[in-house]
């Protein structure tokens, strides 16, 4: 194993399922590999197919190149046992560096700027007994925010108004009024919390299946296996986009639905 130092983090060198993974919490790696492959019931002969290359980590104190890295490595294997149709699995192989870029705005402008990705108001205040997020991106979540706070619509202006409130009960009004807060607190904390234990309590991937007809002569396409699948995507803000832009990767047609008067338009082309 080899260390060194980089963007404030030990970046190290190990050997993984299938091949090297380059991580710098390569146990943590490995932790969240295996929970995903479990939670999709795939075996652990799939998961030795998988390699990844590369060594680099985004700057952050969690592991979310470790996350992005695991969770496209798992996508893969599924395409990867789709194509396999019960036979041995293909390899399938991730590049550390792209899997991270995913996770993160990798597009620069030439010649125009981009929008900013967060509201003037949005961002960490200090409370009377600590620190609270606020996220003003929606504006019915801004508006409701500003109307607990009673305060007008600026940094300024919250952090003044902010300032005298306890964290708990100002998360607890912002909430209860149709607004997005979150006092920030340790794991420990967040652990003890009855929403961080009602988190641990899910499942880590819900699956419903339904009874549908599949045409009996599909078969998936080596170069595009969810070609001829057909999804309508529903979903809000970031996760259930990006889980059916990589599905529509894959080559499936993917119809998706915005009100016109939405707030779930970008900011910024993702």
């Amino acid at each position: 194993m080899s260390c060194s130092r980089r963007q404030g983090y030990c970046e190290s060198t190990a050997c993984c399922r299938g091949g090297p993974h380059p991580s710098r919490t390569p146990a943590v790696f490995q932790s969240l590999l295996d929970e995903l492959v479990t939670a999709l019931d795939l075996s652990a002969a799939q998961a030795a197919n998988l390699q990844v290359r590369g060594n680099d980590s985004l700057a952050s104190c969690f592991p979310v190149s470790d996350l992005a890295t695991a969770a496209i490595g798992v996508a893969g294997l599924a395409a990867a046992d789709l194509l396999a149709e019960g036979a041995p699995g293909l390899p399938v192989q991730v590049d550390r560096h792209l899997a991270a870029a995913w996770f993160k705005t990798s597009l620069r402008s030439l010649g125009w700027e981009l929008p900013a990705v967060w509201d003037a108001i949005t961002g960490d205040y200090r409370t009377r007994d600590g620190w609270l997020r606020l996220h003003a991106n929606a504006p019915h979540h801004r508006e409701r925010a500003l109307a607990v706070l009673g305060c007008g619509n600026s940094q300024a202006a919250v952090a003044e108004a902010m300032a005298d409130w306890p964290g708990e009960a100002l998360e607890t009004a912002i909430v209860a009024a149709g607004g997005c807060a979150a006092r920030l607190r340790t794991q420990a904390e967040w652990q003890a919390h009855p929403q961080g234990q009602a988190v641990r309590a899910e499942s880590l991937i819900a699956q419903e299946w339904t009874a549908i007809a599949i045409a009996r002569d599909w078969r998936p396409d080596p170069q595009r296996p969810l070609q001829g699948i057909r999804i309508l995507d529903l979903t809000r803000i970031l996760a259930g986009p990006i889980a059916t832009r990589l599905l529509a990767g894959l080559g499936a047609e993917v119809l998706r639905i915005d009100p016109p008067t939405g707030t779930n338009r970008p900011r910024h082309p993702r």
